[in-house]
Order: C-alpha cells, then structure tokens, then sequence
C-alpha cells in the first residue's frame, strides 16, 4: 500500500473547513451507489462501490488530519465498537 498521507495533508489543506461538507458529500454518494446497486440487483461494478468507497476512506483521513485526530484514536474507537456491539 502506498503511503498517502502527504496526498492526505493536501486534501485536508485544499478542502479545510469545507472538509466536513465534502465528507458528507462522498459518504451520499456512496449511499446512493449502494442503494442503486440493491433496487437493481446489483447493476454497478464491484469498480464503482470500491471507487465510492475509496472517496469516504480518503474524506475521513482528511477530517481526521484537520481535526488532528490519530489513526489510533480511530482504531481506539473501532475497537470499543466491536467489543460492544459485535
């Protein structure tokens, strides 16, 4: 895997306090995408849910970067969660 966060660090600063907007954005459409491939029996590619995937996985390290929160703060939480609720 390519080490990204200097590509991170620059989406973080182009976005700034629109980071959270854009966010938001990515994380519709990959709804939508998911939607649309149920309502019609899976018509997207599995390229068209990992691109949308891959835009909410980018939009959250950009967040995450401008809110100077740490990847382990994330798996901190993730962990909790799974503990918890699985």
């Amino acid at each position: 895997m390519v080490n990204y966060m200097d590509e991170i660090k620059k989406v973080a600063a182009h976005w700034g306090d629109r980071m959270p907007m854009m966010a938001m954005e990515e994380c519709g459409e990959l709804i939508q995408a998911i939607s649309k491939d149920e309502r019609y029996r899976n018509t997207f590619t599995e390229e068209k849910l990992l691109e949308e995937m891959a835009d909410v996985v980018i939009s959250i390290c950009a967040l995450m970067e401008l809110r100077e929160l740490t990847p382990e703060d994330l798996q901190e939480k993730i962990d909790a969660k799974l503990m918890k609720n699985y």
